[in-house]
């Protein structure tokens, strides 16, 4: 965990024991199940602010894992006194209900700073305020396989509030719809459109994806753009005994669309960099940026023998005006990986069958990962791993559908190379 984190000292010996005791690859889990077991079922929320407990309230537990990141529930309750987060200091404890001893706390302040936690308002006393569901990532004790516990971490939840997103599955974080189970017959069975299963035997077609949201806070006239590149996607067959990258863009193309992903239009103020690179900077219009390449389809690999799809796309910060202020610091991009499947190569929205806002079900889709680094690209990824925040169970899907967290880690895709 974070160097801002502290672990109530019993806590952490016992969950360091339990990751020691763990063989590596496994270690950052164990140690996460640690913490979960001893936190129990029943969790308490305090913020302390200038000394003084200002919220006290409980949620039922137990808090649960994904990949290597911790998920604590949020709550809601009555705030015991006013704060003002502008001005002094306080921590935001998690604690056993039953047990004060055992213990997480970190620093929090405004939703503007740096603290690991933070609030979007003060507190009135007496007033209903929010905790929200609190994440915490494993402290890396898992040497060799570092990277991959990233790809797993990538398919948990959100940990970003995207303003105007809709309630829907791809908006919340990593989710696993066909992932790599190709069959018609696999096709989710909520989805409206035509499935062909009479047609063919399977859908042969895939198309990486990302979107460029701006997280909460996020001003649209700073100085800053976003520069994607490198839009990858990696299969895995049956037997392989390693991943075959089938397409590699430095420029993905893309088109601005509304905040429902379904209408294009807007202005994203798209331009390639001297480097090749695609720049987007989305502005007050509200607009997001929808990307993507061009679709891979069969004979380029064979649906009936796939097992493993990966999707990973590159960023970072870069000027608007080369000339300009450096505003990175204020900037509140966020990046999403995904992939989705078509029934045919050249196959386009019309060939759903749908009369009205047409869609793919899709494959994956990866969390939406904070870039704020304008020296070293960041990245997102999607992986139709079990682990998964969301794994669609609808359809009669086979074992091809997801890997196991330990079949991922055993023969993973090439470590992302991020450099600037």
């Amino acid at each position: 965990m974070s160097t801002a984190i502290t672990v109530a000292s019993s806590t952490l010996a016992s969950a360091v024991a339990a990751a020691n005791a763990a063989a590596n690859g496994s270690k950052d889990a164990a140690y996460i199940d640690s913490l979960i077991a001893q936190l129990g079922t029943s969790i308490r929320h305090r913020v302390i602010w200038n000394s003084v407990e200002v919220f006290n309230s409980t949620v039922a537990g137990p808090a649960a894992r994904s990949g290597t990141q911790l998920f604590i529930p949020g709550v809601t309750a009555a705030a015991l006194a006013a704060a003002a987060f502008a001005t002094g200091s306080g921590v935001h404890r998690i604690e056993n209900a039953s047990n004060a001893a055992v213990f997480i706390q970190s620093p929090i302040g405004q939703a503007t700073g740096t603290t690991p936690a933070r609030v979007s308002k003060d507190f009135a006393s007496g007033q209903p305020a929010t905790i929200a569901q609190s994440v915490f990532n494993g402290p890396g004790f898992d040497t060799v396989t570092s990277g991959v516990g990233d790809m797993i971490a990538h398919m948990a939840p959100n940990t970003v509030i995207l303003p105007g997103a809709r309630d829907l599955n791809f908006m919340k974080g990593g989710c696993v719809i066909q992932g790599a189970d190709l069959r018609s017959v696999a096709v989710p069975s909520w989805w409206p459109g035509n499935k062909r299963t009479g047609e063919r035997e399977y859908w042969s077609a895939l198309q990486p994806w990302y979107v460029i949201w701006d997280e909460s806070g996020h001003q649209g006239d700073l100085n800053v753009r976003l520069e994607v590149s490198n839009l990858q996607l990696w299969v895995l067959a049956d037997g392989a005994s390693s991943w075959t990258m089938l397409s590699d863009t430095l420029g993905p193309w893309g088109d601005p669309f509304s905040r429902d992903i379904v209408t294009s239009g807007g202005d994203a103020s798209r331009r390639y960099e001297a480097n090749g690179r695609l720049s987007v900077r989305i502005n007050p219009d509200g607009s997001v940026f929808h990307g993507y390449q061009g679709q891979v389809a069969s004979p380029a690999f064979n649906p009936a023998t796939l097992r493993g799809v990966h999707v990973r796309i590159f960023a970072r910060l870069v000027k608007h005006d080369a000339s300009g202020p450096d505003q990175f610091s204020a900037a509140r991009y966020c990046l999403q990986a995904g992939l989705d499947i078509y029934p045919f190569g050249g196959a386009s929205n019309s060939d759903t069958g749908m009369s009205s806002g047409p869609y793919w079900p899709g494959s994956i889709g990866g969390r939406y990962m904070p870039i704020r680094s304008s020296t070293t690209r960041e990245w997102a990824s999607a992986t139709n791993i079990i682990t998964a925040r969301n794994v669609d169970g609808s359809a009669p899907y086979n074992s091809r559908h997801t890997l196991t967290e330990s079949a991922f880690r055993a023969l993973p895709p090439p470590l992302p190379v991020l450099t600037a």
